[in-house]
């Protein structure tokens, strides 16, 4: 694959779903003849380059910053490991049907990521593959991804690469990381009864999985929060926007974390 190309890809610009069909002309590259060399894959070296490059494309297509795990970046991206995708490749040229071939995928990259060690936030909210890969809408975007992810304006996140002073939230003085802010901290009381009353549900970690795989009518509210998708919307912007007040070091090395 050309270097060009990769850089092309990894511009802003596409929304996630444009770049989830550049990355399958990657693929289209990265697995060329794959059945014929699927048997070198067993050197992890070469494993380990190939995944580099899809890592840092899955990156851009949701918009995750660079200390996110592999796992979760492919997870959020909705794009499976390229190790499963050479397997998937070669299993078909051997005679499995093609339905059969990735039926096998999905299954081996569901307990892969059910019993992995990287990517635990993410697995809390969004814990089964199928369901998330199979969902014919909604669009991850920077926001949304810094939910999924951990990673992003939460002061243990800044705190743990020295990009803050402290780890405590200034509203409640606990641990601020993304669950806190997200379902715990006061200052986000008033949006979550605002959620509560338009859903008849708490926000809370099971609720807001649910909202991401139920239907485009909850990812798409009419309603500016009931979507648990757009809740973590609103959250995440004024975090950030709070963070840039007075802070422009914490707000370069946001902008910078992303690739």
């Amino acid at each position: 694959m050309s270097k060009r190309f990769v850089v092309d890809l990894l511009d802003r610009g596409p929304r996630a779903s444009k770049r989830r069909l550049q990355m399958s002309v990657a693929h289209s590259q990265m697995l060329y003849a794959a059945p014929v060399w699927s048997r070198v894959i067993q050197n992890q070296k070469l494993l380990r380059k190939l995944s580099g490059v899809q890592r840092k494309i899955n990156i851009r297509i949701c918009s995750a910053y660079r200390t996110i795990s592999t796992e979760a970046a492919g997870i959020i991206a909705g794009v499976p490991p390229i190790g499963l995708l050479i397997e998937e490749r070669k299993n078909k040229y051997e005679g499995i049907d093609g339905k059969e071939a990735r039926a096998n995928l999905m299954s081996r990259w569901d307990d892969d990521w059910r019993n992995g060690q990287n990517g635990r936030w993410t697995y809390q909210l969004i814990p089964g593959v199928q369901a998330w890969i199979d969902r014919p809408y909604g669009e991850v975007d920077y926001f949304l991804t810094q939910a999924l992810s951990g990673h992003g304006c939460f002061r243990k996140y800044l705190y743990d690469r020295r990009r803050a002073e402290t780890d405590a939230c200034e509203q409640c003085g606990v641990q601020d990381d993304a669950e806190h802010t997200l379902f715990q901290c006061s200052r986000w009381n008033i949006i979550r009864e605002d959620y509560a009353q338009h859903t008849g549900r708490q926000f809370n970690i099971a609720n807001l999985g649910a909202d991401l795989i139920t239907s485009e009518e909850r990812w798409k509210s009419p309603y500016k929060l009931q979507c648990g998708g757009r809740f973590t919307t609103v959250v995440c912007t004024k975090r950030r926007i709070s963070l840039k007040k007075g802070r422009d070091s914490v707000h370069r090395v946001l902008r910078s974390s992303v690739v």
